[in-house]
């Protein structure tokens, strides 16, 4: 019952997420204000990294956007088992922002990367029902923007999430 509840939540926010106008936001003070939320709410030693283009801007929806960063950053904490390091970074280049978070968790199995943003895969996540990332690469791609994933099972993972920027 958890697990339906759940996953309904995550369908109505997504759904009233896709209603959301789109705005010319900075990029920094959402990856700050969701990296401060997940450290207070992961108990562990995580050493937080950022290193974010100045200025950069990008048009979305700012809820959206949030929830995508919240998704993967809780994912990057849940994958460190007691210490660890996050790091959050960006580019902008031919009018494109590319932002990289890396974590030095467990990393995620070979077997698995394929089907790591497929609906209702939730590996080593026993809370988790498993549409987080799913929700995620449909908000990016809505944003005309790419996900992807790479990881090294016992060394971390990577998540490179490419979105137009709000150049003119």
């Amino acid at each position: 019952m958890d697990q339906i509840k759940e996953t309904l939540s995550a369908i109505q926010k997504f759904i009233h997420l896709k209603k959301e106008p789109r705005q010319k936001v900075k990029l920094t003070p959402i990856i700050d204000q969701v990296l401060e939320a997940e450290t207070k709410k992961h108990k562990k030693k995580m050493n937080i990294h950022t290193h974010l283009c100045k200025n950069s801007e990008i048009i979305v929806s700012p809820e959206s956007i949030k929830q995508v960063f919240e998704e993967i950053i809780n994912n990057a904490a849940e994958a460190i088992d007691t210490s660890g390091i996050i790091s959050v970074s960006s580019t902008n280049e031919n009018k494109c922002m590319t932002i990289y978070i890396n974590d030095t968790g467990r990393g995620i199995l070979p077997e698995h990367i394929s089907r790591v943003f497929e609906p209702y895969q939730s590996f080593n996540r026993k809370k988790s029902c498993g549409i987080g990332l799913f929700i995620a690469r449909k908000i990016i791609e809505d944003h005309s923007g790419t996900i992807k994933l790479e990881s090294t099972y016992g060394q971390g993972t990577s998540v490179i999430i490419t979105l137009p920027d709000a150049s003119e």
